[in-house]
């Protein structure tokens, strides 16, 4: 109910979206698609990359998420999130998507 929350919410919610587009745009064989709105996301991945594994590997580098249907990695930060959070976020999310792509290239 604080006075600007909500624009700060708007505002860090485009940042999460320009993030995710910069990171298909890193992975555009790995990553089919970045859906959602707001700070509901989803981003659907290439049938190729073990959806179960990813989850497992980024949580246990402390990052939150759950598979959904169709290979989707399902992201749901809280409203408090930081830009900053955000962006470790998805360079967690790179890290792993570039150990994978290494991985099956061997």
């Amino acid at each position: 109910s604080e006075e600007g929350f909500l624009e700060d919410v708007r505002a860090r919610a485009v940042h999460l979206d320009v993030a995710l587009q910069g990171l298909q745009g890193q992975f555009p064989t790995a990553i089919a698609e970045c859906r959602g709105r707001g700070f509901l996301r989803g981003i659907k991945l290439d049938e190729t990359i073990d959806l179960t594994a990813l989850v497992k590997t980024l949580r246990d580098d402390h990052l939150l998420c759950v598979p959904a249907a169709e290979n989707t990695l399902r992201l749901l930060p809280p409203l408090t999130i930081s830009k900053d959070e955000i962006n470790l976020a998805v360079a967690k999310i790179a890290k792993v998507l570039n150990d994978f792509l290494k991985h099956d290239s061997q």
